[in-house]
């Protein structure tokens, strides 16, 4: 469930690196390690929408998990 929005700028996100990774392929051989390349730029990023994106899902419907959120549980207090 993408709580964050982030589904359409991670996308335009992607094919951005992965255009950088794919400019200048002199060779078929070379398309193997440029893929592993992207993955390794895009890894992070994409792992740390997915946690924020599942972590606000699941503050949706458990608010004690949010209140206790080390991060937004002080946060999420001020509302209580």
């Amino acid at each position: 469930m993408p709580n964050l929005g982030q589904g359409g700028a991670m996308a335009i996100e992607d094919a951005f690196v992965l255009g950088q990774e794919l400019e200048g392929i002199q060779h078929i051989n070379e398309i193997p390690s440029r893929l592993k390349s992207y993955q390794d730029r895009r890894f992070l990023r994409a792992s740390v929408a997915q946690y924020l994106s599942r972590n606000g899902s699941d503050a949706l419907v458990d608010w004690d998990k949010l209140r206790n959120t080390p991060i937004v549980g002080p946060i999420a207090m001020w509302f209580v």
